[in-house]
């Protein structure tokens, strides 16, 4: 859960653009099903071959 200074990024934002980058299939920290296992300002997103918490992008 976020503290009230970090409340205002929970669940807003975009995940960053990561067409293009190549990874290898490995389960590591990070890994996440839903965006409320990330931590505050981070969103569960696609990458490479599984979701990971990445930070959100806001335009």
């Amino acid at each position: 859960m976020c503290n009230k200074e970090e409340q205002a990024v929970e669940g807003t934002g975009n995940c960053p653009n990561t067409s293009g980058i190549i990874t290898t299939c490995e389960i590591k920290p990070g890994h996440c099903y839903c965006d409320r296992e990330c931590r505050c300002g981070y969103l569960c997103c696609s990458y490479g071959c599984g979701p990971t918490c990445l930070e959100a992008v806001f335009e």
